[in-house]
């Protein structure tokens, strides 16, 4: 529900600009029958839906639709989503393992991202379709409440025929709104959902995102200490070219926020002068081990996690 300045605000920018429509409704409505009744009224060839705590520019919007249009195999096409506080990643669109997804390069604060990346589903919070797509699809299914409606399209678009990539050279910078941090959780009901629907079509593209990713190099030599959720480890070392003789330690199989290494791993390890490849969830789980890193042995250890972020130490204590 929006209060009177917010409506006030809506007003004036509609009376700026020529061909604005606002539509009202009673109640608030759940998010994907607010978008399918926009998507109803949409006369243009393509439609960019952006969620309202996003900013970007026209020129990131023009790289989009530039792209697009010299490109009509493409289903939906997502800009490179930004945490402006920090200039971190929040998103290049979903990458997947063992029936789980992942934000692509999530939190890195390094990346050099400049072609497009194929992925099987998107963030729709910053996304463009051409609308015969969407007509095609039939919009958004309003099974979901909100995360995962923009996830399903995206990925029905995938396996309906259709290329769907982030472009990294077009950005959006996501402040995070007060209502997304209202949602606790995504419901059971719409993961199992979503899995049961595409769980046998979607593939594991995470083993191929790292081994694309310009910072991966021959870890062969590398003690492995395992810190995250992979199931199957032998397996998941196997599709990355190496061997499971190299897992010198597995300290937990939980998404912990946050993994202080002084009270979990030995200090014959930590100690080593071996380099060491350290597999994480995600990396900030980590990061904030400032007196193990910031040891001279340490410095050529490297920190590989399940959002394809493959981040030397070295770097990161700078």
């Amino acid at each position: 529900m929006l209060d009177i300045k917010s409506i006030q605000l809506f007003e004036e920018y509609k009376r700026a600009r020529n061909g604005i429509k606002i539509m009202k409704t009673d109640s608030m409505l759940r998010h994907p029958v607010a978008i399918n009744m926009l998507l109803a009224e949409v006369k243009t060839k393509y439609v960019f839906i952006m969620d309202s705590d996003i900013l970007t520019t026209e020129e990131d919007l023009g790289e989009i639709y530039r792209f697009m249009e010299s490109n009509p195999a493409y289903g939906t096409v997502q800009g490179l989503l930004i945490y402006p506080q920090n200039n971190r990643i929040q998103s290049s669109g979903h990458i997947f393992y063992e029936y789980a997804d992942y934000y692509g390069y999530y939190n890195n604060p390094m990346a050099n991202l400049n072609k497009p990346l194929k992925r099987q589903s998107l963030s729709a919070g910053f996304a463009m379709y051409p609308m015969a797509v969407v007509y095609e699809m039939n919009g958004f299914d309003e099974f979901y409440s909100y995360s995962y409606d923009g996830v399903d399209l995206s990925t029905k678009i995938h396996f309906g025929g259709y290329e769907v990539c982030c472009l990294p050279t077009s950005k959006g910078y996501h402040f995070h709104s007060l209502l997304r941090k209202s949602f606790a959780n995504i419901s059971e009901n719409e993961q199992s959902r979503y899995w049961s629907t595409y769980g046998k079509l979607i593939k594991d593209d995470l083993p191929e995102e790292i081994l694309s990713n310009n910072l991966f190099r021959d870890f062969s030599n590398f003690i492995i200490i395992d810190c995250s959720t992979i199931k199957n480890m032998s397996i998941f070392l196997e599709q990355i070219g190496l061997s499971g003789n190299n897992l010198e330690l597995k300290i937990t199989d939980l998404n912990d926020e946050s993994i202080i290494l002084q009270n979990m791993v030995p200090y014959s390890i930590l100690s080593t002068r071996c380099n060491i490849l350290w597999l994480c969830t995600n990396f900030m789980q980590i990061a904030n081990n400032h007196f193990v890193f910031s040891q001279n042995h340490r410095q050529g250890d490297f920190i590989m996690d399940l959002s394809a972020n493959i981040i030397p130490v070295s770097l990161m204590c700078k």
